[in-house]
């Protein structure tokens, strides 16, 4: 799934056998970051992750451990092994990380909407129209 324009994992829910999910240079922003670990944590072998250039990684310092948090499953993430104390710290910081990305999903949201309401674009914005875009001209 890796270079796609997804914005959200879905659809994988039970998926037995999921080890790995490549979600590099996507669109995960903060606002999907919390469903999208969600429907990881439903994947009982899921062990390893890659994030790697999407919003929510990019922009929220704490992506890593709010995923290592709620996907106790994960052994790796962006391809580096995650600890057992890097693990007891985003446990422990579990509510506080929650309370930062509800307030930033929030945000995200409401500057997406107001961006579309107001027909705001930036033509250089790493974004899946722009990166249609840059398809359809080669």
């Amino acid at each position: 799934m890796a270079v796609n324009s997804v914005s959200m994992i879905e659809g994988i829910r039970n998926c037995e056998s999921l080890q790995k999910i490549d979600m590099t240079l996507n669109f995960i922003d903060v606002e999907h970051i919390k469903d999208s670990c969600e429907n990881m944590a439903c994947c009982p072998d899921l062990c390893d992750l890659y994030m790697t250039g999407n919003p929510c990684d990019v922009n929220w310092k704490s992506c890593k451990d709010y995923c290592i948090a709620k996907v106790k499953t994960l052994t790796k993430y962006n391809g580096e092994d995650i600890t057992k104390s890097e693990r007891l710290e985003a446990i422990a910081n579990l509510k506080e990380m929650e309370q930062e990305l509800a307030i930033l999903a929030k945000e995200s949201a409401e500057k997406k909407e107001f961006e579309r309401k107001e027909g705001k674009h930036n033509p250089d914005a790493w974004n899946a129209e722009n990166r249609w875009a840059d398809y359809c001209e080669m």
